[in-house]
């Protein structure tokens, strides 16, 4: 069984860059990189992309 992580900076732009990255290649585990400031936001994207 193949297991694939996903590592990406999060940040104030680029979000659509990770979601089509998220729907062109199946993944299992997503590590998001990012600052304390952005922290809440990062969390709320990787919510929306799991629903």
């Amino acid at each position: 069984m193949t297991v694939t992580l996903h590592i990406a900076t999060f940040g104030n732009e680029g979000q659509e860059v990770i979601a089509g990255g998220i729907r062109s290649f199946p993944i299992h585990k997503l590590a998001l990189l990012c600052y304390n400031a952005d922290k809440q936001k990062a969390e709320e994207f990787t919510s929306l992309q799991v629903s």
